[in-house]
């Protein structure tokens, strides 16, 4: 009797694993197409680490923030494009000339992203077609190498004297 209750109780945790391990899977490769994109159904793909630090804004943006540095997250009315943001207040003794320049530098080293002036700020931005949709894998994984290169630039514009 007692290794028929060993035999269940080993049967028992293997299906329950199993079935998790597949409801993990299913939650991680869920495909959403286009029309099914919306600041809850991304959030719903993020990655614990991400997830914990994701927050809607009064504008309806998804803000993701890791280390000081906030990643908003829209999409156009066709939902043909994810845009990634991230921004920064310009130093109010930077000259614009300067900082187009410095912009310039960065636009020509750094093939991903655009950095660009916006009055007084400065945006850097990163654009992901949905036309085939989006899954947790590449929306997690743009995030992955984006962070660290807003890092990267928020030391760029540091060093540079753009920003305070």
């Amino acid at each position: 009797m007692e290794l028929k209750t060993k035999f269940l109780k080993i049967a028992f945790f293997a299906i329950f694993f199993l079935m998790l391990t597949a409801y993990s899977n299913a939650q991680i490769d869920t495909n959403l197409q286009k029309n099914q994109i919306s600041v809850f159904s991304l959030q719903g793909l993020l990655k614990d680490k991400f997830l914990e630090n994701v927050k809607i804004d009064t504008d309806g943006d998804l803000r993701i923030e890791l280390h000081g540095v906030k990643i908003f997250v829209t999409t156009d009315s066709n939902r043909s494009i994810l845009k990634f943001s991230t921004i920064w207040k310009k130093s109010e003794n930077i000259l614009d000339s300067n900082l187009y320049e410095i912009l310039n530098t960065w636009n020509r080293d750094k093939v991903f992203t655009t950095a660009f002036s916006n009055g007084e700020f400065i945006l850097l931005e990163y654009f992901l077609c949905t036309d085939g949709g989006i899954n947790s894998e590449n929306f997690n994984g743009t995030l992955e190498w984006l962070f660290p290169i807003s890092y990267s630039f928020n030391d760029y514009l540091t060093e540079k004297k753009a920003i305070d």
